[in-house]
C-alpha cells in the first residue's frame, strides 16, 4: 500500500502538471471519488492514502462503500455544488454518464432549502447563466473547473472527446488492476503511459507466442523484457509481484502496444504503452480478423449512432461466423441500416476487418436492438441480487449465454 499510495501521489502530480516542473496538487484537495470503493483495491488503496495525505474525498470513502454507483453520483454532487472539486478520479465511462446526468440534474433541479446555501445558488447561478448564454445545457465544465481528470478503464480513447465537452479539459489516463494496483501512467503531455518500475517486474509476450500458447495449453511462450519489446508490437503482459502477494509470472490476460520507445517531449527514456484489449475479450472472425472491445467501440462511435449501452458476442450462422451486437438505441434507427454503418466504420478502423470484407464480399455484423432501459434493468436486478461491482453490467464482449438471455428477457418487458 506505501507503494500504492506513492504511485497515486506521482499520478496527482502529473495529471495536474500543464507543463514540466509546475506542480499543482496542494493539501487539502477535494476529489471527486468515482472508482470502486471499499473493499476493492483502489477504495484500499486511497483509504489508505487518506491516512497519510490531507485529501477530502467526496463523498467520504467510510460512506460511498455503502452507496450503489447512482447513490454515489447524487451525494458526490451534493457536495461539490457547496466546496468545489480540485480532482476527479473516475472509470472512463463513468465520467460521460456522470457528465449526461449532472447536466439533466442541473437543468431539472426545482428550488428547495438546499439550494439556498450561499456557494450552491452562486455555483448554479453562474452556470446557468453561462449556459443560457450560450444556448445548451449545464455541462459539469460550467460547475467545475477541476485540476485534473483523472481516468482509468479500456475505453478512454473512445470516450475523449466527450469528457472533455462535458468537462473541460483532456482526460489523464493511468493503467491500473488488483494485482498490482498502479501499473502505468501517462506523463504530464498525456500521450502513451510508462511502466511503474517497482510496481513489480514485468515481462512481455509477443503477440504470436500469446496466440500460439491459447491455442496449445502445453506450450510454454516465450517472454521478453522491458528493454526488449519493439515500437508498434502487441505484447501479453506477465508480471511478478515485489511486494507480499504471491503472484510469480502471472498472466493477467491483458494486451498492450509499445508504442514507442521513449518520448522526446518529456525526455522519458523508457517505452510508451497503450492498453489494447483482454485476452478473453476478442472476437475471432472467419479466421482473418480479430475485434477486441476498443475496436468494436470505435466502430459504433464512428457510425454516430446514439445508443445507452452494448454488448457483443460471435455468432454461428451455417458454418459461418458473425459479429452479433446487442444494442439499446436512442434514435429511431433500423437494425440493417445500423449493421451497415458499423460494418462501414469497422472497415476504417480494423485493417484485419477490412481484408475479410474484400476477400469474402462478406458483412458479419447482425445487431439485435434492445428496448429502452434494458441495462438499467439489468443493473438493478444484478443489484437486488447483491452482484459485486465487477457483475453490475454485462461484459461487453463475449458475455456469457445466460447473460445474453437475461438482457433479451429485460427487453421484452417493456414491449409487453
Amino acid at each position: 500500500m506505501e507503494t500504492a499510495i506513492t504511485h497515486i501521489m506521482a499520478i496527482s502530480i502529473l495529471a495536474t502538471a500543464p507543463a514540466r516542473g509546475r506542480v499543482i496538487p496542494h493539501e487539502g484537495d477535494r476529489l471527486l471519488f468515482n472508482l470502486a470503493s471499499l473493499p476493492y483495491i483502489s477504495g484500499c488503496a486511497f483509504y489508505y492514502l487518506a491516512q497519510h495525505a490531507t485529501i477530502h474525498t467526496m463523498p467520504p470513502l467510510e460512506e460511498s462503500d455503502t452507496m450503489d454507483f447512482q447513490e454515489r453520483i447524487e451525494k458526490g454532487f451534493q457536495m461539490a455544488l457547496r466546496t468545489g472539486v480540485d480532482e476527479i478520479f473516475s472509470i472512463s465511462s463513468v465520467l460521460v454518464t456522470m457528465g449526461l446526468k449532472i447536466s439533466e440534474q442541473a437543468q431539472g433541479m426545482k428550488f428547495s432549502p438546499f439550494m439556498l446555501h450561499p456557494a450552491v445558488f452562486f455555483r448554479l447561478s453562474r452556470a446557468w447563466i453561462r449556459a443560457k448564454a450560450a444556448g445548451r445545457g449545464v455541462p459539469p465544465r460550467d460547475l467545475w473547473p477541476a485540476k485534473a481528470l483523472i481516468t482509468t478503464g479500456t475505453d478512454t480513447t473512445i470516450y475523449k472527446d466527450d469528457i472533455s465537452f462535458h468537462w473541460g479539459q483532456t482526460p489523464y489516463e493511468f493503467y491500473g488492476s488488483t494485482e498490482a494496483v498502479c501499473m502505468a501512467t501517462q506523463n504530464w503531455n498525456k500521450k502513451g503511459m510508462t511502466f511503474f518500475p517497482d510496481a513489480a517486474f514485468w515481462e512481455f509476450i509477443p503477440e504470436e507466442e500469446s496466440r500460439r500458447s491459447r491455442k496449445d495449453k502445453k506450450y510454454q511462450p516465450l517472454t521478453v523484457t522491458l528493454n526488449e519489446v519493439q515500437a508498434g508490437k502487441k505484447y501479453e503482459l506477465v508480471l511478478t509481484r515485489f511486494y507480499g502477494v504471491p503472484l510469480l509470472r502471472y498472466r493477467i490476460g491483458d494486451i498492450i502496444t509499445v508504442t514507442a520507445l521513449e518520448d522526446e517531449e518529456t525526455d522519458t527514456i523508457l517505452p510508451q504503452i497503450i492498453f489494447k484489449a483482454r485476452v478473453d475479450e476478442i472476437i475471432k472472425l472467419a479466421g482473418l480478423t480479430e475485434l477486441d472491445e476498443k475496436t468494436i467501440w470505435q466502430a459504433i462511435s464512428g457510425a454516430g449512432i446514439k445508443y445507452e449501452e452494448w454488448s457483443a458476442c460471435k455468432e454461428y450462422d451455417h458454418n459461418q461466423t458473425y459479429l452479433r451486437l446487442y444494442l439499446e438505441l436512442k434514435g429511431n434507427e433500423e437494425s440493417p441500416e445500423i449493421e451497415g454503418m458499423i460494418d462501414e466504420q469497422l472497415r476504417i478502423v480494423d485493417k484485419d476487418y477490412r481484408d475479410l470484407y474484400d476477400l469474402l464480399k462478406l458483412q458479419p455484423v447482425r445487431v439485435t436492438a434492445l428496448s429502452p432501459g434494458t441495462f438499467q434493468r439489468y443493473y438493478d436486478q444484478k443489484r437486488k441480487e447483491g452482484a459485486d461491482l465487477a457483475h453490475l453490467k454485462p461484459p461487453h464482449v463475449n458475455a456469457p449465454e445466460a447473460t445474453i438471455q437475461q438482457l433479451l428477457q429485460l427487453s421484452q418487458q417493456d414491449r409487453r
